[in-house]
């Protein structure tokens, strides 16, 4: 999964910024919702708050339960 993330990072030409409202709604991860619930978009908040490095050295969500 981190390896996706990467790959849709800086496949957009983004590397560590996201686009306004990205981590609110992301179609291509939305393959993820079933096993996941919502825990890549609290992971991208986190990335997006914090930056790679640090998100990379802290704790990940693998299922956060969908609101």
């Amino acid at each position: 999964m981190w390896s996706l993330l990467r790959r849709l990072l800086f496949s957009q030409g983004k590397g560590r910024q996201f686009s306004k409202g990205h981590s609110k709604r992301c179609e291509k991860l939305d393959f993820l919702k079933p096993n996941h619930g919502d825990a890549h978009l609290k992971n991208l908040r986190k990335i997006k708050k914090h930056g790679i490095e640090k998100f990379l050295g802290e704790k990940r969500y693998w299922y956060n339960k969908m609101k």
